[in-house]
């Protein structure tokens, strides 16, 4: 990934965040339960850990260390932004269990993007083959 794809993911991401908040605002709750906030988390936890199994799966040149610390570094932080995002709509939207909610999301990405001796051999028998 060059520094333009990366620039153009960040933008999407902080498109997104505003957007979210900007329209949050307006969450209507049924019967005390936030509903469109739900699924914005659920929504934007599953695209980050499709994400996060793209990635994971995408070759890499052996012994390029630029290159798989990057990876990790996009994975770790995608799998974080999970918990953010459950955090943030928390505070706009109200109910303390979102933020519990996008924090066990976030395990889940953590556990599929933790880097190992066994992801980094993964990624570059990818490339051979």
């Amino acid at each position: 990934m060059d520094s333009r794809s990366l620039s153009l993911l960040a933008a999407v991401w902080l498109f997104g965040f505003a957007s979210i908040i900007r329209g949050a605002r307006a969450i209507d709750t049924q019967d005390g339960w936030p509903v469109l906030g739900t699924v914005i988390v659920l929504l934007l936890a599953g695209v980050e850990l499709l994400v996060l199994l793209w990635l994971r799966q995408m070759p890499l040149p052996p012994g390029d260390e630029r290159r798989y610390r990057l990876t990790i570094a996009l994975k770790l932080a995608g799998a974080a932004s999970i918990g953010l995002i459950g955090f943030a709509m928390a505070i706009i939207v109200g109910p303390w269990w979102l933020s519990a909610l996008g924090a066990v999301l976030s395990l889940a990405g953590l556990a599929v993007a933790w880097p190992s001796v066994a992801d980094r051999e993964r990624h570059e028998l990818l490339y051979l083959v």
